[in-house]
């Protein structure tokens, strides 16, 4: 997947994480939400922001899932 880091970057409208985990078998890719965002719902106990959160990151998966699952599958 690390040979198509660059494509996915590019085509994915977010910040991409790439966890080279070398004493591993795997290796890790990841979204996590802008710290902007973040800051501002503070607590996960807080259950009001609950809703912005799961709005946020399904919105997100279908959005990451687009991006890489095509290389996924070529791969």
């Amino acid at each position: 997947m690390y040979q198509y880091k660059d494509k996915i970057d590019s085509k994915y409208n977010g910040i991409v994480t790439w966890e080279r985990l070398d004493d591993k078998k795997a290796s890790r890719i990841k979204v996590d939400m802008p710290k902007d965002i973040l800051d501002t719902l503070r607590n996960w106990k807080d259950k009001e922001t609950w809703d912005i959160r799961i709005n946020w990151f399904s919105k997100e998966i279908v959005n990451f899932y687009n991006v890489i699952y095509p290389i996924w599958n070529k791969i």
